[in-house]
């Protein structure tokens, strides 16, 4: 089996802060710390700040629940929603703290050492493979066929593993993609890959 590297991209986590909000009070209360309320999204105020070169937001919701993105890594999104308990905290809601926490969605990235050939992964396997070159440049493959993990898969060699909550979901649907591809690979003057 050839082996990739498996990247997480992305995380999104959810979960509840155990007491309701004010979105406006908060958002003019921790303006200075970076707090952004939006008209279009009444019920939320977002919090954010660069982490290590990312951009991890966390959205609290009048009713107590919150929404992370742009983590890589669940300590690091776990530590972004902790920093924003605590601003809470510092403006009067005492009761708030980090609950019922989990991974929603992972996005993973990786990179084949060889370019497949679409066109050809279609025809073979179009029970569960979408594939329209005029509206998307890569292939859509739903793992497994119910499609609770999607694999876009590029010209290029780029794939991207969408959903799931565990790392091991995309290291499962990646090994059982692999040698899907690996029947399809494009002619090339160097050796075919090895699955």
């Amino acid at each position: 089996m050839t082996s990739c590297k498996l990247k997480t991209v992305n995380i999104i986590m959810t979960g509840d802060i155990g007491t309701p909000i004010d979105v406006r009070h908060v958002a003019s209360e921790l303006r200075d710390m970076g707090a952004k309320w939006k008209p279009t999204i009444k019920t939320a105020v977002i919090l954010s700040r660069v982490f290590r070169d990312l951009k991890i937001s966390v959205l609290m919701f009048a009713p107590g629940s919150f929404v992370c993105i742009g983590s890589n890594s669940v300590s690091a999104a776990l530590d972004e929603i902790a920093n924003a308990v605590v601003m809470l905290r510092c403006i009067g809601y005492c009761r708030a703290r980090v609950m019922n926490w989990y991974v929603y969605h992972r996005l993973s990235r990786t990179m084949l050492t060889w370019k497949p050939d679409l066109g050809a992964l279609t025809s073979m396997y179009p029970e569960f493979v979408e594939y329209d070159p005029d509206l998307f440049l890569g292939v859509i493959l739903r793992y497994p066929p119910n499609g609770f993990i999607t694999v876009h898969i590029f010209d290029t060699g780029e794939l991207l593993i969408k959903g799931g909550d565990a790392k091991s979901d995309a290291r499962t649907a990646l090994d059982r993609v692999l040698p899907l591809l690996c029947g399809c690979a494009k002619a090339s003057r160097g050796p075919r890959p090895s699955c």
